[in-house]
């Protein structure tokens, strides 16, 4: 009753708002028919409904066109996190780590799952190494905040960022585009689409992207570390079979071969001995982090018109494979060098829509279905004469149902209804082994015991309903209140020896959100302006961190449950074009994320116990922010400029229950500009981006073993493109 009374005296402050913005709209200029109050219409398929203007949508959704993405030089999801409220992301090695609203996970390993998922063209991505995705030839970017557990189903616990790349054109389009810039910066890449023949259509795009090191290497053995050498493809094939009916073949592969970011700026540690104390963009260490990544997939989608509905089928198939080493204490001194860890991925799923309107109501009903095999295991050498191997095998099978309604009542106002049911089994197998003579180069070398010292499953299943009304208050206003029940599966931790297995699993992960908003377009000056209010109520939130085990007499990287964690916020984000002139906008949020009751938590720099009862969630700062201003100018009359400058602000977070500064990462400013030139009449553009421009050294992520090491964020780069389109 306190939950639901919680999230009635929220909806009732937010639609108390009405007659005053009612009041405010009276008198007001007529709004651009794209309801977005003179600003160019964002579309978005989040609803899975078909296209919507995102100011009709009732969610916290941030979208980015691929005009946009190219106006803030945006090369990857790092910086689309950085201006869009409650969202961050960043890369740990070959792995990529998102949370929203500081829901998220640095657990990696084959036996679990993310808390934020990312989607490519309708596909779930099931892995983070499967989910480091650069944008190549894409349409647009959607990062839905907070629990998507009814449209979007299973591990959609913090939120979702859905990809959308660019179908096939009946008419031939193209481009080519060059950059390059400082650290070696080199990046061709091209897109071209048309018509094949009669009904049949393709696109097809690649890149390679190629940077020298970020990060010097102070022990002359090694080389530098954190480059870029990348290379990806991606092709589609529609068909028009018959009129309402189309065919889309995609398929995709992209593989990296790289010396990784790493936790190289050392922190206060229980020791560091080789004496070295490396600067913020050095390391001093006895191994090279380095490795490959790849990844691959085709699908599948066909939508065929019904006549008042549509049915749509997405049928993919995707792998990703890593295969790395690491040194893992960050030092000079071989204390623990993971020479190998390897990670093999497949996965195949299958999600049916049937999405209409009748009398009014629209909806969208639905099947997922998803098998994954994942296998992640690892050959360390400890202490320089310890050969060690910790694995684990896991076989995940999903499936759903789902179906949701908004039923309109009048003219303006619209009630919402909708739920899933997901039925999760996960079967896993745990090898253990260890040796002390013997040792070989060979990095892939695994002790000859290895065995399996743990098997064991899981099976569960979870409803999560959502609830919702919308108000029209006039064309350019939206107010909205909903309740979701968000549900992420239980998992399986990688195993330190066969004493261990009391920690094996883990639970579930529940939460009921609250969230109330107002979408407002403002037609006098342009532009619109979106607040979303939330309280998120979490039970079993999973924590990965370093913990003592009183049955092995170890300390381990495990995930446990925490008892319960409470998240309520404030964001708002806005853009405005007084004129045709100026641009201007930016997001602000305020984030209170508290772990309620104790769980198993350890101080990292003492080994001994911590309360983590009201500590923060990790990569959850207090308040965030961005602003950019751009400034247009034509050139004459075959010629446009655009200036752009911005900046993004992070307060401080922390990466474990400690809480400490040492690891965290302590709040920052980051400034960028660019300048672009592009041509009226023959396609062609130029310009030149900076992002970092005060160098501002600043942490993306920490870890503590052997010693305590951060990872360390872009240094100033510097980089300039040109681009021909027809």
């Amino acid at each position: 009753m306190g939950k639901m009374n919680r999230f009635f005296r929220v909806a009732l402050v937010t639609t108390s708002l009405l007659p005053m913005v009612a009041h405010a709209q009276e008198g007001a200029p007529a709004a651009a028919d794209d309801a977005n109050g003179g600003m160019p219409d964002i579309v978005v398929t989040a609803t899975k409904t078909g296209a919507q203007s995102l100011q009709k949508v009732p969610l916290a959704i941030t979208a980015f066109s691929a005009e946009t993405i190219a106006q803030m030089g945006a090369a990857s999801l790092v910086n689309v996190a950085q201006v869009t409220p409650g969202f961050a992301y960043t890369f740990n090695g070959p792995w990529s780590i998102a949370s929203i609203r500081g829901v998220g996970t640095n657990n990696v390993f084959a036996g679990g799952d993310p808390s934020t998922t990312l989607q490519v063209d309708g596909v779930y991505y099931a892995r983070p190494t499967g989910a480091n995705v650069d944008f190549l030839d894409f349409e647009r970017v959607e990062v839905l905040r907070g629990p998507q557990g009814t449209l979007y189903g299973r591990n959609v616990i913090g939120g979702t960022v859905n990809i959308l790349t660019k179908d096939p054109t009946d008419e031939l389009r193209g481009e080519v585009k060059m950059t390059i810039g400082n650290y070696m910066l080199v990046r061709p890449e091209f897109a071209l689409s048309g018509p094949l023949a009669n009904g049949v259509s393709f696109a097809v795009s690649g890149r390679y992207s190629y940077h020298d090191f970020y990060t010097k290497e102070l022990n002359p053995s090694l080389k530098d570390g954190w480059n870029e050498n990348r290379w990806g493809v991606r092709g589609k094939l529609k068909f028009d079979v018959s009129p309402g009916v189309d065919i889309i073949l995609a398929a995709d592969y992209s593989k990296a071969d790289e010396y990784f970011n790493s936790f190289t700026v050392r922190r206060s540690a229980p020791f560091i001995p080789d004496g070295l104390n490396p600067g913020f963009h050095e390391s001093a260490l006895s191994a090279p982090n380095q490795g490959i990544t790849e990844q691959y997939g085709t699908s599948a989608k066909i939508a065929a018109d019904l006549g008042g509905a549509t049915l749509t089928s997405i049928t993919a198939y995707r792998e990703s494979n890593a295969d790395f080493e690491a040194d893992l204490d960050f030092t000079a001194v071989d204390l623990f060098h993971t020479r190998a860890f390897v990670e093999n991925q497949s996965q195949l799923s299958q999600e049916l829509t049937l999405s209409g309107n009748i009398g009014g109501v629209t909806y969208v009903v639905g099947a997922f279905g998803m098998r994954e095999r994942a296998v992640s295991y690892y050959g360390a050498v400890v202490f320089g004469s310890v050969l060690q191997t910790q694995g684990i095998n896991a076989l995940t099978k999903s499936g759903a149902v789902f179906g949701q309604v908004d039923i309109p009542v009048g003219d303006k106002l619209k009630f919402t209804a909708g739920v899933r049911y997901t039925h999760d089994e996960k079967d896993v197998e745990n090898i253990f082994g260890v040796q002390t003579t013997g040792i070989t180069n060979d990095r892939h070398q695994l002790p000859s015991n290895t065995a399996p010292i743990f098997s064991g499953g899981s099976t569960k299943g979870a409803m999560t309903p959502k609830f919702g009304v919308q108000y029209q208050a006039s064309r350019d206003t939206l107010v909205y209140a909903s309740v979701t029940k968000g549900y992420k599966s239980g998992g399986f931790n990688l195993l330190i020896d066969p004493s261990s297995i009391n920690s094996a699993g883990y639970k579930p992960e529940y939460v009921w959100a609250y969230e109330a908003g107002l979408k407002l377009g403002i037609p006098s000056i342009g532009g619109r302006l979106n607040i979303a209010t939330f309280y998120n109520d979490y039970k079993g939130l999973q924590v990965n961190q370093f913990v003592f085990d009183p049955v092995s007499g170890t300390t381990n990287q495990l995930v446990n449950n925490a008892k319960k964690a409470k998240i309520k916020g404030i964001e708002l984000e806005g853009a405005f074009q007084p004129t045709d002139a100026v641009e201007f906008g930016g997001s602000l949020a305020y984030l209170d994320a508290k772990y309620k009751g104790s769980f198993p938590a350890i101080n990292n720099f003492t080994s001994g116990p911590v309360n983590p009862d009201g500590k923060r969630l990790n990569d959850a700062p207090r308040w965030s922010g961005s602003a950019y201003l751009q400034y247009n100018a034509s050139l004459g009359s075959s010629t446009d400029l655009h200036l752009r400058g911005g900046a993004t602000y992070k307060g401080d977070v922390f990466y474990t229950p400690l809480n400490d500064i040492r690891l965290g990462s302590e709040a920052h400013w980051l400034f960028n500009a660019g300048l672009t030139i592009e041509s009226k009449t023959n396609g062609l553009s130029g310009g030149i981006r900076v992002d970092n421009i005060t160098d501002k050294n600043y942490v993306v992520a920490t870890y503590a073993a052997f010693s305590a090491g951060a990872m360390p964020g872009e240094p100033r780069t510097v980089r300039g493109f040109v681009s021909y389109k027809f």
